[in-house]
Order: structure tokens, then sequence, then C-alpha cells
């Protein structure tokens, strides 16, 4: 009967993980059974019975005599450790901006109050870490949602700055405060570091694997549970990828007809005809459109009569040339009229010589406009008639020939002029 009492009670402290902690209680309360051996029972039940009411009474009321000890240190159900940059030398501060995130999964219920990040520095050759406790600075601020598809929370109230850092040869550990966490759940914060760099990765020479372990602490502080995570050192800038691409230059300058037919002209009214551009270029500076006459004289001139139309001033100049009180004289201008594209930059504008204050509408009704240059005059002839100073998609030049006759220009049916027209992108 003693043994099955002292067998069954030994099965509940094992199965309890209690046993360890009654221990000591045992030895205290076999010095009081030894006086058994003193007492002569006229019956083994009396004592059999004695002794499974000492160890019922053992069971009961033995968690009120435990003795304290450690927690039993357990790893975190999940860690990591993300450096914003792992090259070699990098150094972390808020002038590069680089951060180290903290991510972390507890598995006990214990209340934690505390959580230690330690480094391996290798004796100065792994991380170097900053001596100064206010250097080593945390922020929740930013945090991804989620990490790995699982949501990510911010860690309880982590301490703004460090309470200390210990150098411990090979190691060097940096402990903040923080709140209670929930076991199962995962939580995380970012080492922020102050304008003084807090932590330095291992110089080339020294890359390699290293580790960081995350523990979290109690108040005591006492270790909960620990995890050292593995992070790569790479060489110096090797964990960065440049990207490069050409963007080809673009300069597109499509007329949309090569002819304007004016047809019959009256010496009572203005005959007007018109073509337009499309002009589209990625040039970062824009563009310019010159025009010129191919012929000697820039005039509408018949080959049969050896008649020319002219304009009343063929000089180019800095002003548009007013033909509407030239009805029944002579005259032949250029109008042009700009329509800005898409996305366009810059500024579009057009030459005051050929501003005749046009717009790019097809009925518009203006009388002035400029004169054209040929091959032999200033420039190879080419006048500048309109510009843009920046890139566009699809500007819109409208350029109008505005024609006037005399009553005594000849009849013929061969007047005509030839214009040239060209562009260039400005890269």
């Amino acid at each position: 009967m003693l043994g099955i009492g002292v067998t069954f009670a030994l099965d509940i402290l094992v199965k309890n993980n209690l046993l360890l902690n009654y221990i000591n209680i045992v030895l205290i309360m076999s010095k009081f059974l030894s006086k058994f051996k003193k007492i002569k029972l006229r019956n083994k039940k009396i004592l059999n019975l004695l002794v499974i009411i000492f160890l019922l009474l053992l069971l009961t009321y033995a968690p009120y005599f435990q003795v304290n000890q450690a927690h039993a240190v357990v790893p975190l159900t999940e860690a990591s450790v993300r450096l914003d940059r792992v090259g070699a030398s990098e150094v972390f501060n808020t002038t590069t901006g680089y951060k180290i995130l903290i991510v972390a999964k507890p598995a006990s219920t214990a209340t934690e109050a505390r959580v230690k990040i330690t480094y391996q520095d290798d004796t100065d050759t792994g991380f170097v870490i900053n001596a100064t406790a206010t250097n080593h600075d945390t922020s929740t601020s930013g945090l991804p949602s989620t990490y790995q598809g699982e949501s990510l929370i911010a860690w309880p109230t982590i301490q703004a700055e460090a309470t200390s850092v210990t150098d411990n040869g090979n190691t060097t550990d940096v402990v903040f405060t923080s709140g209670d966490m929930t076991a199962g759940t995962l939580y995380g914060f970012y080492i922020t570091c102050s304008s003084t760099t807090c932590v330095t990765n291992p110089t080339t020479g020294n890359a390699g694997q290293k580790t960081i372990t995350i523990t979290t602490q109690t108040s005591a502080p006492a270790d909960i549970d620990t995890q050292s995570v593995a992070v790569d050192i790479t060489t110096t800038d090797a964990d960065q990828v440049t990207v490069t691409a050409t963007v080809p230059p673009t300069f597109n300058f499509a007329l949309s007809g090569n002819s304007i037919a004016l047809g019959t002209l009256s010496t009572s009214a203005h005959t007007r005809g018109t073509i337009t551009i499309d002009v589209d270029t990625n040039a970062n500076n824009g563009y310019m459109t010159y025009i010129r006459s191919e012929g000697s004289a820039a005039t509408l001139a018949s080959a049969s009569t050896s008649d020319a139309i002219s304009s009343t001033d063929p000089s180019t100049d800095a002003s548009a040339e007013d033909v509407a009180a030239s009805t029944g004289a002579e005259a032949y201008v250029i109008d042009v009229g700009a329509t800005a594209g898409s996305n366009p930059s810059g500024t579009l504008s057009v030459a005051n010589e050929y501003d005749g204050g046009d717009d790019a509408t097809a009925n518009s009704s203006s009388t002035a406009g400029g004169v054209l240059g040929t091959s032999a005059t200033a420039n190879g002839g080419f006048e500048q008639f309109a510009q843009r100073t920046g890139v566009v998609d699809s500007d819109t030049l409208t350029l109008y020939a505005v024609v006037d006759i005399s009553p005594v220009n000849k009849a013929a049916t061969d007047y005509t002029d030839t214009w040239e027209l060209v562009g260039a992108g400005n890269f």
C-alpha cells in the first residue's frame, strides 16, 4: 500500500513538471517522517494510512511552499531581423535613413518587460555597436502591415531609446524596456538610431554570416523567450543592383499635306489656305521650326507671264505685316497659329514676324503675317516661325498662306511658290 501511494504521488508530480519544485519540501518533511520509526505501531495499516494522508497533504499544499526558480527559456515561435542594408561597413543613423526591423512572436505567457538585442561583434570584427544607449532609438512608425503574409503588430510600449548597452566581448547587448506581449502574436519595431551611428556593419574583410539574437525578458530581468537570427553581410555595395536604361531621342515633324490650292484670287478679298504640322519630341530643351521659299524672290511667281505676287513689305522683321488695308494691292504673307499638344513642358510660342494673331482654327480671318526668306538671304533664308522650350506630344502648328492681288497682276494659272519647312529638336 505504501509503495502504491508513493508511486501515485511521484507520477502526478512528474506529469505536472512539479517534481523538482517539491524535492526541497520532501527533504524537509523526511525528518518529520523519520520519527515514525521510533513509534511502535500495532497495525501496519495505520502507518500506510498516515503515509497516504501525508502524500495527499503534500500534493495539496506543496505549491504554497514552492521555491522560486528561473523560468525555462524557450525559443521564440518566430524571429526575424531585416537590415535596410547588408553591405559591408554600412552605417545605421538618421542621416543614411537605414533602419533595422526586429520581428518576434513570443511563445511564453510570462510577462515581458524588456527586449534584449544581442549583436555578434567578435571583439569588434563583427558589428560595431555604439556604446551610448541613447543613440539606439526605436520607432513603430511605418511598420509593414504584414510580414510574410501575417499581420504585424507594433511592439507594445517599446522604449524610445535603449536603457543599456553591454559589451560582452564577442557580443554586445542592447536592451529596451517594453510592454507585455501576447503569445502567438507577431510584433515588430524599428531600431532607427539617432543622428549618431548606433550600428555599423562588419567590414568587407569580416563580411559573411553573423548572428543577431532577440530575447524577451521579465523586469527582474530573467530571459523568457530567445532566438538567434542569421544575417549575411556582403562585401561593399554587393547588396545593390544598379538598373540602367537609355531612352532614345525622338523628333517627329509631320506635314498634313504638301500643297495649298488657293484657287482663283480676287482683288476684293483676302484668299487664305492652310496646312498643319504635327510636332512631337522628347528633347529636353524642346524644338524650333523654320520656313523659307525655294524661289529666288519669295513670291508667288508666274513663269508664263513673268509676273509675281509679293508682299508690300518684303523684309523680315520683328513684327507681322498687316495686309488688312491692302485689299486690291499685292500681298503674300504667312500667318502661323499654334495649339499645345499633350503632356507638354516649357513654353510654346510663335515668332513675332509670323504671329498675325491666329489660333489654329481653319476659319481664322487674320490678315497679318510675315514674309519668307530665300537661300540668298541671311541664315540661308530659314526664318524661325515657332518653338517650344520643352518636351511635348503633338503640338499642332497651322500655317496660313494669305494672298491679295492688284488689278494689274497678269492673268495666269501657274502662280506658284514652294515652301521648305524644317524642324530641329534641341536635346
